[in-house]
């Protein structure tokens, strides 16, 4: 049938209560809707192999140092440093997020993108296509931060076409290399933030 919208239960949108209820709204309505794409997209996340690899995961084993260094070895530093914020504070992610909702905004950065993290696409006139977040904008051109942390000036007469993306900033891929032990590893510095 149908699915019925969550009520409003005085929480605030933000809140994690919230937003998970409207999360399984969402699901619940795009797998009753659109039941081929969805099964698609739950495919191309892996979601089910998500939630089977976060129950095998020893998360005992994890070890705060590795963590760290798995941190810088994954780029997760490029963006979630103190000197450059592209991406959200980590600070108390563990405790805001349980494990799946965390790991599944790593493995699958595109499925929820808050306003302000969405990147601005910007094609010159000459074809040069760059993506970042604007840091200063004025009449006569913008600056974007890349997420490989470079700083981009573009005139306004330079710009062809400009655009918000529906994509991450974060790269798609980021754990897919990555072993159990690393999974727990990053888990376990992420932990102390």
């Amino acid at each position: 049938g149908k699915p019925t919208e969550p009520a409003d239960d005085g929480y605030e949108y933000a809140s994690a209560r919230r937003q998970d209820a409207v999360l399984a709204w969402y699901r619940q309505h795009l797998a009753s809707r659109y039941p081929l794409e969805f099964q698609r997209w739950m495919k191309a996340h892996n979601v089910p192999d998500l939630t089977a690899r976060l129950q095998r995961i020893d998360w005992k084993s994890g070890d705060v140092e590795r963590g760290k260094v798995a941190f810088q070895q994954l780029q997760c530093a490029k963006c979630h440093d103190q000197g450059n914020r592209l991406g959200p504070r980590l600070e108390g992610i563990t405790r805001r997020f349980n494990r799946q909702d965390l790991f599944r905004s790593v493995v699958a950065p595109d499925e929820q993108v808050p306003r302000r993290y969405r990147a601005l696409v910007v094609e010159t006139v000459e074809g040069e296509i760059y993506r970042g977040m604007v840091i200063y904008e004025s009449v006569d051109g913008i600056t974007l931060l890349t997420r490989d942390g470079d700083t981009v000036r573009i005139n306004r007469e330079d710009i062809e076409q400009r655009k918000i993306s529906a994509k991450s900033l974060m790269p798609s891929g980021l754990l897919d290399r990555a072993g159990d032990g690393q999974w727990a590893d990053l888990y376990a510095y992420l932990s102390t933030l």
